[in-house]
């Protein structure tokens, strides 16, 4: 009953001298069925604007990622040649006998590459050429905790804790 009350406010020309035109009632609620179903559609296609939205967000979130992960990596290569420039420089130094200076060039390259065992091997050697040998030790202790395969080092801590480094060959 208020549904034929709604589609008379609505549609008044389906009331002939106050009755219902049947066919015409019939094609309202049809109407109706259609404009709810048109509602339901909006409510979807709103829904899915909203999911494409979020979905480009999310895109360029992933692009900014990426090209942060890009720039930091590049920056990474560009800090380690750099830092490989200052070991090179460190093992001329060395070789030359200057090493106060060569333990400067090492400390630049941990500085911008903290983590690269040959760095505290060599400055490990520096120190040990220095006389310091319980520095020397502990760089060569740091750099086998970063690259526990490092033979060398290996050899040289096995050959001091023996007392026989004095023979051993040092190996940067």
């Amino acid at each position: 009953q208020s549904k034929t009350r709604k589609i008379a406010e609505d549609y008044p020309i389906l009331f002939i001298n106050g009755k219902v035109d049947s066919s015409l009632y019939y094609a309202g609620e049809y109407i109706y069925f259609l404009q709810d179903s048109l509602e339901i559609l909006k409510q979807n296609a709103n829904t899915m604007s909203a999911q494409n939205i979020e979905l480009k967000l999310n895109n360029h979130h992933y692009k900014d990622s990426l090209n942060t992960l890009i720039l930091e990596r590049k920056i990474n290569s560009d800090t380690q040649n750099t830092a490989m420039r200052h070991l090179s420089k460190s093992l001329r130094l060395y070789y030359q006998g200057y090493f106060k200076e060569a333990l400067q060039e090492v400390d630049k390259a941990i500085e911008l590459q903290p983590n690269i065992a040959v760095a505290y091997a060599r400055k490990g050697s520096i120190y040990y050429k220095l006389g310091d040998f319980q520095r020397a030790t502990m760089n060569w202790n740091i750099a086998l905790k970063l690259d526990p395969e490092f033979e060398e080092i290996q050899e040289l801590l096995l050959a001091y804790k023996e007392e026989r480094l004095e023979s051993t060959k040092l190996k940067d």
